[in-house]
């Protein structure tokens, strides 16, 4: 949602499925790294940076990564600890409501692009959405079941 609302987000972890899939997914950058070594944190953008939210499983890395970023960086202090169970799952838009979108769209005999330009959003958007691999915007799949008369399994 952030990155959403046009501020500049950046996920550091360490080399995951998970973290490829947030960097396929989202609008983020996304560094490599244990998130507690200062040296991670400086490539990170740290010294730029208004906010840490840290969010790992270990209570201690994260501790130590807001610490890090407070000491060295000089992170206002607005900084947030949360708990890995605080952090919703990535759900993407799947396969099934893909097939079902584009079905729709051919149905009515839309192109992507007439459809993209129909509800106010950039082509590749669709072709995500119809690929099923996007991470569902709330707003955009309310504009696409409006206009094609569907509704999207969650």
């Amino acid at each position: 949602k952030l990155s959403k609302e046009k501020f500049e987000v950046t996920v550091v972890d360490e080399p995951s499925e998970k973290l490829s899939k947030i960097s396929d997914n989202l609008d983020v950058k996304v560094v490599k790294g244990l998130p507690s070594l200062p040296s991670v944190l400086m490539n990170a953008g740290a010294k730029e940076c208004e906010i840490l939210i840290a969010v790992t499983k270990s209570d201690e890395t994260n501790m130590i990564a807001c610490q890090i970023g407070h000491s060295l960086f000089e992170i206002p202090k607005k900084q947030k600890l949360l708990e890995q169970d605080d952090i919703p799952v990535l759900k993407t838009f799947g396969i099934d409501n893909g097939k079902l979108l584009q079905q729709a769209r051919m149905g009515k005999k839309l192109t992507q692009e007439q459809l993209a330009k129909d509800i106010n959003e950039q082509k590749n958007i669709i072709n995500q959405y119809e690929t099923g691999k996007i991470i569902p915007d709330n707003k955009i799949v309310s504009k696409l079941q409006k206009k094609l008369n569907v509704k999207f399994s969650k």
